[in-house]
């Protein structure tokens, strides 16, 4: 049978029907045990998702699944179905059906992958990341794997597993996509030092995003070097409209005392992203809240009093009194 890879969307398989919009009936039943009428089915049911008519395809995936219980193209195509209609857990019994019935080979790793997307949704990371390594085991040499589940630990505030899954993955493969996300996890970390070489390297194979530099400037103006950042939001301004850049050019003009200048960066941000707006008007705030502290002298520390010793009051012993003759 015809293997249909099938991940987040079908890949082969798409009929001249569904290519001019024409969505067929579901064909009358072939006879019982046809292996031949059960790949019509999913054919179908293939047609029918791709014009998002889940329950269709549904019905179609159920009917070839019927005719044979072992056609992993029927649970794919089943289990991609009922994620389109709403019923996720359906879905991931589905794909479990997948690696029952294929343990090994590239459906069974598809799907792994996303039985860990849709516990992730559900907010079950720990179980997420564990069904996402299992992938792992099919393609040991693959570094998706790690970054999804890098993703997922960074997620859950794992910052050092985060770290150590990217470094597998870099390892195994090293790519752009692994430095961003290793990056980002050293970022948020604190180590701006390892966050910087991770994303000179990025930027190095990918020197046309913009978003890259602001992110880049973003690190060198945690780390006080204002000037080196300012350089990559005016990069990112001259590769790209990109509205985050000009908002943190802008905090900069405003730093420096160019006002009119961050107004100018401050509307045109707020135009190409009103979302933006929120950004500044916070940024704005901590900037003004960190002048207050600096200009604003210690207040001065009330001194104790000293502290004093009293010595008891000393009582007299009291003699005998002489015996009388």
């Amino acid at each position: 049978m015809k293997k249909i890879i099938v991940f987040l969307c079908f890949s082969v398989g798409i009929t001249a029907n569904a290519l001019y919009g024409q969505v067929p009936e579901i064909p009358t039943p072939a006879p019982s045990g046809s292996v031949a009428g059960a790949d019509r089915y999913v054919q179908q049911g293939m047609n029918f998702y791709l014009h998002q008519e889940f329950e269709n395809a549904i019905e179609a995936f159920n009917r070839a699944l019927k005719l044979d219980p072992q056609n992993v193209d029927g649970y794919l195509g089943r289990a991609m179905a009922r994620l389109g209609a709403g019923s996720p857990d359906e879905a991931f019994a589905d794909f479990g059906k997948v690696i029952e019935v294929e343990p090994d080979g590239r459906n069974a790793y598809n799907a792994y992958l996303m039985r860990g997307q849709i516990l992730q949704k559900k907010g079950d990371l720990d179980n997420a990341i564990t069904e996402t390594l299992k992938a792992a085991t099919i393609k040991p040499n693959d570094p998706n794997p790690y970054l999804s589940s890098g993703k997922l630990r960074q997620a859950k505030g794992d910052l050092d597993g985060a770290i150590a899954d990217f470094n597998k993955a870099v390892s195994l493969r090293p790519t752009s996509a692994g430095y961003h996300l290793r990056g980002m996890a050293e970022k948020e970390k604190g180590d701006l030092d390892a966050a910087l070489a991770d994303l000179n390297l990025v930027i190095e194979k990918n020197a046309r995003d913009s978003s890259l530099f602001v992110l880049r400037g973003d690190i060198l103006m945690a780390k006080g070097n204002l000037d080196a950042a300012r350089e990559d939001y005016e990069k990112a301004t001259r590769v790209g409209s990109y509205g985050p850049a000009y908002a943190r050019r802008g905090l900069l003009k405003h730093l420096g005392g160019d006002e009119v200048g961050a107004k100018e960066d401050f509307e045109t941000a707020s135009r190409m992203d009103r979302s933006l707006e929120s950004w500044i008007q916070k940024a704005l705030s901590d900037a003004k809240a960190k002048q207050t502290a600096a200009s604003t002298p210690p207040s001065p520390q009330p001194q104790k009093p000293a502290a004093t010793t009293t010595k008891p009051p000393t009582t007299k012993k009291k003699g005998k009194a002489p015996k009388k003759p």
